[in-house]
């Protein structure tokens, strides 16, 4: 059989339901959040099944072989996905028809690329000048990655990340959507490198640094080198290594200083917040999370919360930021609020 996924009746395995979970993850309702909760829970095999497949599904490696595939792979695998798919339920019998992963190592290096590259034309041959459309590099919510691009600078993704980037031989541009990137910039003057970030164009100047989106707010910081920020309204200004800078619409831009060795970033599973408005530590709580975090009482967002935070233990956390600051942690479904307990 040519496609590259067949349809067949056998018991679905968990990897199997694992991958179509992953592949729906990124765009999960709070109804199918707490499903995905239950099934995890259900069994080590499940998590540890979930866990496997997040991870392959972000391999670079893989990544590279799914663009050595015939041009043909992947559209032939979309309609093929898109007839067979069935969204993976946690009650009931867990017995839908599903795919099977067929053909000469088309199946899974297809998926892989279906799946993390969105409009990922080939990027241009080096020397060339021609500007090529975007090649775009996601994450899901509690998944990371690294990325080597073409002229070898490293990008390290946070979880629930979105880029874009377009190079040609006078120009590097990278527009970060959402999420938080960490790069490593290799050096050619003849083609600076940019990060744009709503408002906010980084300039790269020999660099270690990493770009932020979170709630309104831009957040850099520099970890080696230098860097030029330019926002609307504002005259470029430069920041050298240890340098933070946020610009937030509701704020202005704030700058200090920070020390590049000991910071511990979301590298390390952990957020190191020092006088965080609790809107930003929320916002970056729900990137790895697989049920999603409010504030109800709006009054908080501006709160300052100061610790070290795991963002992969949600309800740990929680419970400290609730301790903290007199705050109640209720579920609600899938969902977990953040509620104001009445107290001074």
């Amino acid at each position: 059989m040519s496609d590259a996924f067949e349809m067949n009746d056998a018991p679905t395995s968990p990897m199997e339901i694992a991958a179509d979970w992953v592949d729906e993850f990124p765009t999960l309702t709070p109804e199918r959040r707490g499903e995905l909760r239950i099934w995890l829970q259900a069994s080590d095999e499940n998590a540890a099944a979930f866990a496997r497949m997040q991870k392959m599904m972000l391999d670079v490696s893989l990544l590279e072989a799914a663009e050595t595939l015939p041009a043909t792979a992947p559209s032939a695998f979309a309609p093929a996905r898109r007839s067979a798919r069935v969204k993976p339920r946690a009650s009931g019998a867990l017995r839908p028809r599903h795919w099977a992963l067929t053909g000469a190592g088309g199946g899974i290096a297809a998926a892989v690329a279906a799946w993390v590259l969105v409009a990922s034309p080939a990027l241009p041959p080096r020397g060339s000048s021609t500007p090529v459309q975007g090649r775009t590099y996601a994450t899901a919510i509690g998944a990371r990655s690294d990325v080597t691009l073409s002229d070898r600078s490293v990008v390290h993704l946070n979880a629930d990340t979105r880029l874009t980037v377009v190079f040609s031989k006078r120009r590097r541009e990278v527009r970060l959507d959402r999420g938080e990137a960490m790069f490593e910039v290799a050096h050619n003057s003849a083609a600076p490198f940019n990060v744009a970030a709503g408002a906010v164009t980084v300039t790269d100047l020999g660099t270690v640094f990493d770009v932020e989106r979170v709630v309104d707010a831009t957040e850099i910081r520099v970890f080696q080198g230098s860097v030029s920020v330019a926002s609307s309204g504002a005259p470029p200004r430069t920041l050298q290594k240890g340098a933070w800078l946020v610009f937030d619409p509701h704020r202005g831009a704030v700058q200090g200083r920070f020390d590049p060795v000991a910071y511990q970033n979301w590298r390390t599973d952990w957020l190191q917040a020092e006088n965080m408005p609790l809107s930003y530590a929320i916002a970056r709580l729900n990137r790895y999370g697989a049920e999603k975090i409010f504030l109800d009482d709006a009054s908080k967002a501006n709160v300052a919360l100061t610790g070290r935070f795991n963002l992969r233990n949600t309800d740990a956390t929680l419970t400290m930021i609730s301790a903290l600051l007199k705050l109640k942690m209720v579920r609600k479904g899938a969902t977990l609020h953040l509620e104001d307990t009445g107290t001074n």
